[in-house]
Parts: C-alpha cells; structure tokens; sequence
C-alpha cells in the first residue's frame, strides 16, 4: 500500500512538472514577432511625405518600445503566476495522500503543505499574475496589430503618386496608432498604480 501511494505521488508530481513544461513551451510559440524600433526612409519617397513620416516613424518607435516592454512585462507575470498555480495545485493534491500516513512526522508535513497553499495563494490572488499576464497579453496583441496596420498604410502612402492623397493616408495611419498606442500605456499605467495600491 505504502509503496502504491508513493508510485502515485511520483506519477502526479512528474506529470505537474511535465504540463507546466509543456505549457511554458507552448506560451513561446506564440510569441509575437519581434518589433525593432526603426523604419528606414528611403531616397525614393516624396519630400513632403518625407519631412512628415520623420515624426510619424518617432511615433511608430515609440509604440514598439511598449510593445516589447509589455512583452517582458507579461512573461514574468506568466511565469509568476504558473509557478504559484502549480504550487497550490501540486500540494493541495498531495494532502489526502500524505494524510494517510501513520507516521510522527504527518501532522507537521501537512501544516507546512497547509501554510505553503496559503501563501502560494495568496500571493497568487494578491499581485493577480493572472489578470496581469491576460491584460498584457491583450494589449500586445492590439498594439502589434496596430503596429502592423501603420505599416502597411505607410507602405500603401509611399507608393502613392499624389502627395496630398499620400500625406492623408500616412497621418491616418498614425494618428490611429498614436491612438492606440496612448490608450495601452494607460491601461498599463492604470494597472500598475492599482496593483501599487493594493500593498
């Protein structure tokens, strides 16, 4: 019996580390594709597109560094929240198995495992890694395609053939991803703050 119930200990532990591996694997397949902040301005575009785009590439910079901030943003709250998540769930599965010891060291192993979920869940619910990671996650999503939509616009600007058509078209595109752009850093800010308050 005894030898039973540590075979399934084993199995369960083994099997938790290996579907938090699996998940962490596949969290990195869906990575977004990479942002570098900068976008070359050929000779071949119009100067009066040119002189424009200048501040519209700034902008355009500017939303990719928070889109890569928000990235390492949400993997750590990721990885904080699978860590504690496993945590509870690992020793919460592991308490009707220990319990049915009869040995002197039972009582003392299960308050620790007690007082281990406790704080793993606190902490978990407290800092809201969860809520954290989703809303990151989010935000990275609109703003890459935001992002993604400026470029094509640009694309679509430089390749007009009139410069007022041109202008509309690239100071539309931006002002949507300015628009954008400002609504996740205050989300971000607003969610920063509220998580401040909370200690």
């Amino acid at each position: 019996m005894k030898f039973k119930i540590i075979q399934i200990l084993q199995c369960l532990l083994l099997a938790s580390v290996l579907l938090f591996i699996a998940d962490v694997q596949a969290e990195d397949s869906l990575k977004l594709e990479g942002c570098s902040p900068t976008v070359i301005l050929t000779d071949n575009i119009n100067n009066a597109l040119k002189v424009r785009l200048v501040d519209m590439v700034k902008i355009r910079n500017r939303a990719c560094e928070t889109l890569n901030n928000s990235r390492k943003h949400a993997s750590r709250a990721n990885f904080f929240f699978r860590v504690f998540g496993l945590t509870t769930i690992i020793l919460s599965a592991l308490i009707p198995f220990i319990s049915v010891f009869d040995k002197h060291w039972k009582q003392r192993t299960l308050s620790a495992m007690a007082v281990i979920i406790a704080i793993s869940t606190g902490v978990n619910s407290f800092f809201d890694f969860q809520g954290t990671w989703a809303k990151s996650r989010m935000a990275q999503y609109v703003l890459r395609y935001e992002i993604i939509s400026w470029e094509q616009d640009i694309s679509e600007a430089v390749n007009e053939k009139n410069t007022d058509k041109a202008i509309v078209i690239a100071e539309t595109a931006t002002s949507t991803l300015k628009e954008a752009w400002k609504d996740g850093v205050i989300k971000r800010g607003n969610q920063y703050f509220k998580q401040s308050f909370k200690m």
